[in-house]
């Protein structure tokens, strides 16, 4: 066991996705308590109010990363200087999330309800290149085989979050502005660490790779930038979405199981990062650490998904009075994750082998699939929601074996994608979404 547990340490695949896992596995149990606390001095509606608000923000945070988080896993390893590629990467995010934030802001704040106290739409709108900014450096993090930097940088952001959420119920009381901003504190500081710790000097690298253009890696963000939007904007919009359908009260009831199943996709997230970054320094032993990822993923899964499917009523009682009424739905969005799993591998392998047209295919119509099955869910009940969402991600799925089968991904196609021949400049997509 001992050697075994040595082994893990030395290989870097299991190495940064354990790190990203306890990263994940942290921010998930913080956040528990987090919105525990809210929940507990906060009415309802205040909490699916600011859920609603930063998902948001996360989504638009997103929209202005511009497909560079994957661009830099993809070739950090094939520049000669990446973190002058990540400099420019940074000020391209930085100037997309300023112009961002001013057109939100001209168009009416959309998503936020129109009654949004000010504060609240200028705390979302300061947010959003901030939000850009962090994720690229966070990326970089991984990238540069430093995930446990990443596990330092929201340790500390968390650390602050909470101080102000207790100052803020010891003093004031709670309320979606005072939530938000504490949210928005740990936003600040974990953007604030990661670039600083991604811009570290790195020795100068000769590499038998050819060094992508400027032009391909624009090509490869942007196909990339579009694939990863639409993917990912399912757990950003949805809070907003069943406010809308469900009413703040019940939607509270499927927000939360929401944001308990998303702190479990962590292990399919962590280990398809990693899976990532490790097959473009040696992407020969793509194969390899496909069947590797797959037998982490499921030996950690299965047993969380077991816990929290009988668990569900209890977890759910601990946020307060009606939230168990929510069991039904977080035990089918809990399953979906045996599902998802299998998505985000599926989605790395096809991002891996640049199937860009297959990529994007299956994100959009994936995520056409989620979304609908959701809404036709919450249109019925709180627990119909959790059943749409489930089957949305089966048909995700689906979509996503008929694409690897389509494209006829072989073993020839590994040995195509040696570190020494200049990659194929193809659009492909970001990090797997399915983990919404």
């Amino acid at each position: 066991m001992i050697s075994k547990l040595s082994a893990a340490k030395r290989d870097p695949l299991h190495r940064n996705a354990f790190f990203l896992m306890l990263n994940q596995a942290a921010l998930g149990l913080t956040g528990y308590i987090y919105w525990f606390i809210a929940a507990r001095h906060a009415a309802p509606a205040f909490v699916s109010s600011s859920l609603a608000a930063l998902g948001i923000i996360g989504l638009l945070g997103t929209a202005v990363t511009l497909g560079l988080p994957s661009t830099l896993m993809r070739f950090w390893s094939a520049v000669p200087s990446p973190t002058a590629l990540l400099a420019k990467a940074l000020s391209f995010v930085a100037g997309a999330g300023l112009a961002l934030s001013g057109l939100w802001l001209l168009l009416g704040h959309i998503g936020l309800p129109r009654s949004s106290p000010s504060v609240i739409v200028f705390l979302a709108a300061l947010a959003i290149p901030i939000a850009g900014v962090g994720t690229v450096s966070t990326f970089a993090l991984i990238a540069r085989q430093q995930a446990s930097r990443v596990l330092l940088k929201d340790s500390i952001a968390t650390l602050a979050k909470f101080a102000l959420l207790l100052l803020f119920i010891a003093t004031i009381g709670l309320s979606t502005k005072n939530i938000v901003t504490s949210s928005l504190a740990a936003l600040i500081t974990a953007a604030a660490l990661a670039t600083i710790l991604a811009l570290r000097p790195t020795k100068p690298r000769t590499t038998n790779a050819t060094p992508p253009s400027s032009s391909a890696l624009l090509r490869f963000s942007l196909g990339n930038h579009i694939a990863a939007l639409v993917a990912s904007a399912p757990p950003f919009v949805f809070p907003a979405i069943l406010v809308a359908i469900l009413g703040p009260t019940k939607a509270a009831f499927v927000t939360i199981p929401l944001m308990i199943v998303t702190a479990l996709t962590v292990i399919p997230q962590s280990i398809s990062n990693s899976l990532l970054t490790e097959s473009s320094r040696d992407q020969t032993k793509l194969p390899h650490l496909i069947w590797r990822s797959v037998k982490s993923i499921y030996i950690l899964a299965i047993p969380a998904v077991a816990v929290v499917f009988v668990a569900a009523p209890y977890i759910l009682h601990a946020f307060g009075p009606g939230y168990a009424s929510g069991s039904t739905c977080l035990r089918f969005m809990t399953l979906a994750i045996l599902v998802m799993a299998a998505n985000y591998v599926s989605d790395t392998v096809l991002l891996a082998h640049t199937k860009t047209k297959a990529y994007m295919v299956v994100n959009i119509l994936g995520t056409i699939a989620v979304v609908g099955a959701t809404v036709v869910g919450a249109t019925h009940s709180v627990s119909a929601t959790g059943i749409g969402w489930a089957a949305g991600q089966s048909i995700y799925l689906l979509l996503s074996v008929i694409a690897l089968f389509a494209t006829r991904i072989t073993s020839k196609d590994h040995s195509s994608l040696a570190p020494q021949a200049p990659p194929r400049m193809h659009k492909t997509g970001t990090s797997p979404q399915s983990s919404t």
